[in-house]
């Protein structure tokens, strides 16, 4: 392999020749000529690529032959660097769609072992490691070392000091934080996917107190969409394995350890990482001051590792020992984590896992109810520390009871700023379009169901939180609690269910044959007993299928169902099933007519477009229904579309968790 100057020299810049396609013009998927000016703050001065903009300044020296980035992913990169700190940048489309299946996957690679799992589980894939300046503990050598004996190559840059600028830490955060490099050489090395080698710990397991920590499923589709929108493709080949799973895959190589402190191809043997990746190898070392520090908390990152080496690998430590969890899991895959794998790359991916004789989980629920917390596995003294600090922390916080009262079915909640917190992560939307702050102001309350169920990307109208399906808003802000609808429904001011049903059936519609109150005057006022008859005031809230459409002002009776497609005139009152794509009107509704002919109806409730991401549905005119159809039954059949399946947020349970952490 040589020595540390020897991989230095071969890993210079002019090295990517190797990954050159010469007979295809450099950035041909969007000639220089057909592009717009280059985005306010990138510059290509010889072949080094800078961002500017006040005191930052970027760089990354790119190699000979190299020209400026499209539009597309120059933006693409700048909304990666920039999304940590809260900046929204709007992503440039791609000016023709890039040919996928024609270009290559790029790891954004690291030196480690995660990243070198990354590789071979994308197999042909450019390794690319973004070479920073070393600086105090971290050291270059073994990480070069590394980039070399997979066939990767380093750019240099500087983008980690991006952080210092937002008073942070130098480093690579947020999602997709360290493709930016793999980004900016797309256009020059015709890569159609990036990827990089995130494991479970921090794509699924990323609780409040750190990777590892507690499971979190958060939906990744709008990042997924800004990388689409770029024309490119985001991977997380390892999103499903643990740290256990990688370094099984990694093994056959010397220098992937991930350690940035060692030197001349051998780890340092004194940090956390050493110890940890160390006992998952089976080559356990001695405890360090940094290795205590980490475990003397709680809950450990990264611990369900050291947990599974406890178990297999004679690793013993007093306070992993009395930590008792199900690790049954951390061998294995998470099959939901298919999700971050492109359609195309999914069997190359199964095989390789199937190579490396990586088990799918026949039962999420270990992983999907990971908690590393010590919980009632600590000690006495532990949990009387614990509590102490706690007490603190709970004394200086408002008081939960305080913030939540219980009303029938419902439960109203006082807003406090951090609450915005769990409506954004889970991409609830408080105020149509698509607005969480500045809706509410201290103290205002909102209104929950008990029972409401959403998924991501919904709006809701202010005052409450109904069950909505993906993509569907509601703007009426005395809607019944209890109201649901489907996905990519339109929900007008002023709509509302009917209240109570009386008895038509009886002597009297009063409610003095159904009700306890009528019971309790007769005692007090008459000294009389009288008997009343159960009756079901409040039948259930209508059903409301998809794509449906309800008017301004418009009242629809309980019980009733409202087909798919269906359009509710402004102030229509709705006594009766509507059918699917009806339009109707009236007081009482009647139908007026239908959207579509019957043939067109029957193939539109057929094709069950609304179980897709909009942004995945085919881009054509849509008005043009027949070759809509036609077009998403070419992508079912090529396998090149999949069904939305973002993780169901059942909002009560989630929300009273979240504030019983906060306070």
């Amino acid at each position: 392999m040589g020595t540390f100057a020897d991989a230095m020299q071969r890993l210079t810049v002019s090295s990517i020749d190797r990954w050159i396609d010469y007979d295809r013009p450099v950035n041909s998927r969007e000639p220089t000529s057909s592009r717009s000016a280059p985005r306010t703050g990138w510059s290509l001065e010889g072949t080094t690529l800078y961002y500017r903009e006040g005191e930052i300044e970027l760089y990354w020296r790119m190699p000979d032959g190299f020209s400026l980035p499209s539009n597309a992913l120059l933006s693409l990169a700048e909304a990666v660097l920039f999304a940590p700190y809260g900046r929204k940048v709007e992503i440039e489309p791609a000016r023709r769609d890039y040919a996928r299946r024609s270009g290559r996957v790029a790891v954004a690679y690291s030196g480690g072992v995660d990243s070198t799992a990354a590789v071979q589980l994308l197999p042909g894939a450019l390794p690319i490691y973004t070479q920073v300046e070393a600086a105090g503990l971290h050291v270059l050598e073994n990480a070069l070392l590394a980039v070399e004996e997979v066939g990767g190559i380093a750019i240099e840059s500087n983008y980690d000091i991006l952080p210092l600028a937002f008073d942070r830490r130098k480093g690579f955060f947020g999602f997709a934080g360290f493709t930016v490099t793999s980004i900016l050489l797309a256009d020059h090395l015709n890569i159609h996917t990036v990827a990089d080698g995130n494991i479970i710990d921090a794509m699924y397991l990323a609780g409040p107190h750190g990777h590892g920590t507690k499971y979190k499923r958060v939906d990744r589709t709008s990042e997924l969409a800004m990388f689409e929108r770029a024309g490119l493709r985001y991977c997380a080949p390892c999103a499903g394995l643990t740290e256990v799973s990688t370094d099984r895959i990694a093994r056959g190589f010397k220098y992937a350890m991930g350690c940035m402190r060692g030197s001349g191809g051998k780890p340092c043997l004194n940090c956390m990482k050493c110890f940890r990746k160390g006992a998952i190898r089976g080559e356990l070392i001695p405890s360090n001051p940094e290795t205590e520090k980490v475990l003397a908390k709680d809950p450990i990152k990264a611990v369900c590792g050291l947990l599974w080496a406890v178990e297999n690998r004679g690793l013993s430590h007093p306070m992993l020992d009395r930590l008792k969890k199900d690790i049954s899991w951390v061998d294995k895959w998470y099959p939901r984590s298919i999700e971050f794998i492109p359609i195309d790359l999914r069997d190359r991916f199964r095989e390789q896992l199937a190579a490396y004789q990586i088990e799918p989980l026949a039962d999420v629920t270990p992983v999907e109810t990971w908690d590393a917390r010590r919980s009632d596995t600590e000690t006495t003294v532990e949990r009387r520390t614990n509590t102490a600090t706690n007490t603190t922390a709970r004394n200086a916080a408002v008081p939960m009871s305080r913030l939540i009262e219980s009303v029938g079915d419902s439960i109203i909640v006082t807003w406090t700023d951090e609450l915005a917190d769990f409506f954004s992560d889970r991409k609830i939307y408080l105020e149509y379009p698509w607005k969480v702050n500045g809706v509410y102001k201290p103290g205002e309350r909102i209104r929950i169901h008990r029972t409401a169920v959403v998924e991501p990307y919904t709006s809701q109208a202010k005052g409450r939180v109904v069950s909505l399906g993906a993509f569907s808003y509601c703007r009426t802000r005395n809607i019944a609690p209890d109201f649901r609808v489907g996905r990519y429904c339109s929900v007008a001011t002023g709509v509302s269910l009917s209240e109570q049903e009386h008895p038509l059936d009886r002597i009297s519609t009063h409610p003095f044959t159904t009700h306890k109150h009528m019971v309790d005057l007769a005692k007090s006022e008459f000294n009389s007993d009288i008997t009343i008859f159960r009756h079901q005031f409040t039948l259930p809230a209508p059903s409301i299928g998809h794509d449906v459409w309800i008017g301004e002002g418009a009242v629809i009776k309980r019980g009733i169902s409202v087909g798919t497609g269906a359009v509710i005139a402004a102030r229509a009152y709705v006594t009766k099933d509507v059918p699917p794509y009806a339009i109707v009107g009236g007081v009482p509704a009647r139908v007026i007519r239908h959207r579509f002919d019957e043939a067109t109806r029957e193939a539109l409730l057929a094709s069950e477009w609304w179980r897709y991401r909009y942004t995945d549905l085919p881009r054509i005119d849509p008005r043009d229904i027949d070759g809509f159809l036609g077009a998403l039954s070419e992508l079912r059949a090529s396998g090149n579309i999949l069904e939305y399946q973002p993780p169901l947020i059942e909002v009560v349970p989630e929300l009273l968790a979240f504030m019983e952490h906060r306070t």
